[in-house]
């Protein structure tokens, strides 16, 4: 076997420089992406944190806190709980009769000056139910119409604000 020269040592020595700043090259470009993605990751849930999480914020800029609160149907013991509307009119909602009754969805929407609410039930006896509600400001009700799905029957509804 050959004895490697001066310059065979130095050429070898050359291309494992070369090979090693091949491989430390992506190894610092990944190291820059996985920091610049946990920077972002970080900055975002500070901001998230920073700023109100609370749907209240969301009401009031889409105008729709004045539907936050127990609101009870005067024909019955029936009570729509609506905790807040976020800035798409999506609403968390709860609905009892007296039990809880499962709200499958539940929205808010400005037509014109009116303030509309549609909520939909889907729970045993419920299959489909929906409210179409409109909130009267001068009387500070909702109005509007029920669609019993298991009887097929539309009835009209109010519901007045109790907190």
């Amino acid at each position: 076997m050959k004895k490697p020269t001066r310059a065979d040592r130095k050429r070898n020595s050359a291309h494992r420089h070369d090979h090693k700043r091949s491989i430390s090259k992506p190894v610092i470009l990944l190291l820059v992406a996985i920091l610049a993605v946990t920077g972002f990751w970080v900055l975002n849930s500070r901001n998230s944190v920073l700023q109100p999480s609370t749907s209240s914020s969301a009401d009031v800029q889409t105008g729709f806190q004045q539907l936050r609160g127990r609101w009870h149907r005067s024909d019955a013991d029936y009570v729509i709980d609506i905790k807040g509307v976020d800035s798409n009119g999506r609403m968390e909602a709860l609905y009892f009769n007296p039990r809880s009754i499962h709200v499958a969805r539940a929205e808010a929407s400005r037509q014109g000056a009116f303030v509309k609410v549609s909520i939909e039930l889907r729970d045993e006896g419920y299959p489909g139910s929906t409210y179409d509600l409109t909130y009267d400001e001068s009387s500070g009700v909702l109005r509007g119409k029920y669609y019993q799905a298991a009887i097929k029957e539309t009835f009209d509804v109010v519901f007045v604000k109790a907190s």
